[in-house]
């Protein structure tokens, strides 16, 4: 408005009008732009607010359906999927006999991923696929019945490969002659003719040729699950740790770090997450640096390891692994971002590793002597067999507690804790700990 300001009066003043009635106008248009913007989108953002908040309480499925829909930050989808949880809201898997084009509520506190938002897939090929289903007036029987029914030219061998990495065959598996998803995901991904999946012989089921085909573990689903869904929705990497992020007062969820980042900054905290978007960056000075997106089963989180780091860690930093961050708070006030300056970083069988003993707890029915040879059977496993293992290995204590005593046992065994140890134990049914 300066700009125009000697221009407009000079013009008006040229027409005619009284100088000093066009200052004091110009005066008045002043004073009165000085709020009128604010208070205008004030009032627009205040009735907005409110019917968003209405609609969220009283329609908190119609809500959240189109919230996923048209929301394309992995951060922020993220965070509506917390939020939707702490309304009671569960998001589904894709299915490709449940799931609409995009997301949409499938029954109360239920809302079904769309087969449209599967990477590698598309809004065509999504529609093409519900509109064959509504045209055969059923469901899919098979993936023999899908692939009969479906164009190959929308739905080619790729679109399959999105379809099973996502979850979306889950539901017809077993009628397709497999007995796992990971079975199914492993024989599609490593044949070329698709039509002979699930198709049955003269003499019975097609077998593969391929006598390794069921080589995935649960990790490789969840990592092909979260390449073509943009994250976990089944399960997630983190689950198999619960037992000691839940034990762990010092681990933190990225989501509490918006609480605790007004109190310190300067202060060191620990955060578990798997590794996403990993950058490797060269700086001027020819050194590398890493920058990656640390997420959790709460909040994401970018982290950023500097070349004086970097060299000690790199193998530790890999894409979908599940890492221990600790660090120090970069606070960006003016752009409200917060970014983690990684001091160290450790694999989590390594940060297992740290603590010294593992104490295992025995109730009646597990201190009888079977339970106990099977016990047994599973540490001998795990008990430290080299040198190189000294780092990882745990003192083996035995706490039993009967109704008719109690009694601590420190044994002589040293084993090495990591990830099938781990799922050994909760599958034998034992509560344990970890003791420095």
């Amino acid at each position: 408005m300066a700009k125009i300001k000697d221009d407009f009066i000079k013009r008006s003043v040229d027409r005619g009008y009284d100088a000093k009635k066009i200052e004091s106008l110009w005066m008045a248009i002043e004073e009165f732009a000085s709020y009128s913007f604010n208070k205008s989108h004030s009032v627009a953002y205040g009735y907005i607010s409110f019917w968003t908040a209405y609609m969220k309480l009283y329609y908190p499925e119609e809500f959240f359906t189109v919230k996923f829909s048209t929301e394309n930050s992995d951060k922020k989808f993220i965070n509506l999927l917390k939020d939707a949880k702490n309304f009671g809201i569960n998001i589904l898997p894709p299915d490709i006999n449940k799931s609409d084009v995009d997301f949409a509520i499938d029954n109360k506190n239920q809302i079904r991923f769309g087969l449209g938002r599967i990477k590698g897939v598309g809004e065509d090929t999504a529609k093409h696929i519900t509109s064959v289903k509504e045209k055969l007036g059923r469901k899919f029987e098979n993936f023999q019945d899908f692939i009969k029914n479906t164009d190959n030219r929308k739905v080619n061998k790729k679109v399959l490969e999105a379809l099973a990495k996502g979850g979306a065959f889950d539901s017809i598996i077993k009628n397709s002659n497999y007995k796992s998803k990971e079975e199914f995901v492993s024989k599609l991904l490593s044949t070329q003719d698709v039509s002979s999946i699930g198709q049955k012989t003269l003499f019975g089921i097609a077998k593969s040729q391929d006598t390794n085909t069921n080589k995935n573990t649960e990790i490789d689903i969840l990592k092909l699950e979260k390449e073509v869904l943009g994250f976990y929705i089944s399960n997630h990497p983190l689950d198999k740790y619960k037992w000691f992020l839940d034990k762990n007062k010092d681990i933190i969820n990225i989501e509490d770090i918006d609480d605790i980042q007004m109190i310190d900054n300067q202060q060191e905290y620990t955060l578990a997450g798997v590794v996403s978007d990993l950058q490797i960056k060269k700086t001027k000075t020819g050194s590398y640096m890493a920058i990656f997106n640390l997420v959790d089963k709460t909040d994401i989180i970018e982290v950023v390891v500097f070349p004086d780091k970097y060299k000690s860690v790199e193998n530790v930093i890999k894409e979908d692994e599940v890492i221990v961050v600790k660090g120090n708070l970069d606070i960006d006030i003016e752009n409200e971002n917060v970014k983690v300056s990684a001091n160290d970083i450790y694999g989590i069988n390594t940060f297992l590793g740290l603590y010294s003993n593992l104490i295992i707890k025995l109730d009646d029915k597990k201190s009888k002597k079977d339970n106990l040879e099977k016990l047994k059977k599973i540490v001998d496993k795990y008990i430290q067999l080299n040198k190189d293992d000294i780092s990882r290995s745990q003192s083996l204590i035995i706490d039993i507690e009967t109704k008719d005593y109690k009694a601590i046992i420190q044994t002589s065994t040293n084993i090495v804790l990591c990830k099938d140890l781990i799922n050994d134990l909760n599958g034998f049914g034992v509560n344990f700990d970890l003791a420095s």
